[in-house]
């Protein structure tokens, strides 16, 4: 679930369909794993006024705490283990992690629309 946290907290609202292109898994998958994060009132599912058969969702303001939470650990987790690498390297790699994570959204966009 905490990719679809991430997701909702970088994107703010989106409809399921989207969210589910963006994550990269099934719609019935997205639709089990909101559930669960509505019922842990993480996430606020509402009806889509341009579609009435969709839904909306965005994070809660316990959503927002968690994903902050989240952001913040994975940060000062990064800080600390690449505190000893060299400032080039650390941007060569970041460029490269961001053109895999484009690849993989990529990837994972054509693969849906396919099935």
């Amino acid at each position: 679930m905490f990719n679809f946290i991430v997701e909702l907290g970088d994107n703010g609202e989106l409809n399921l369909s989207s969210l589910s292109k963006a994550v990269g898994v099934d719609n019935g998958h997205t639709t089990r794993a909101i559930n669960k994060l509505v019922q842990l009132d993480y996430v606020k599912k509402v009806k889509d006024e341009k579609d009435a058969r969709g839904y909306r969702v965005y994070l809660t303001d316990k959503g927002l705490i968690v994903y902050n939470k989240m952001y913040k650990h994975v940060s000062n987790m990064l800080n600390e283990v690449s505190k000893d690498v060299d400032a080039n390297d650390l941007e060569v790699y970041s460029r490269v992690v961001d053109q895999l994570y484009d690849g993989f959204k990529a990837y994972q966009r054509k693969k849906n629309d396919c099935q």
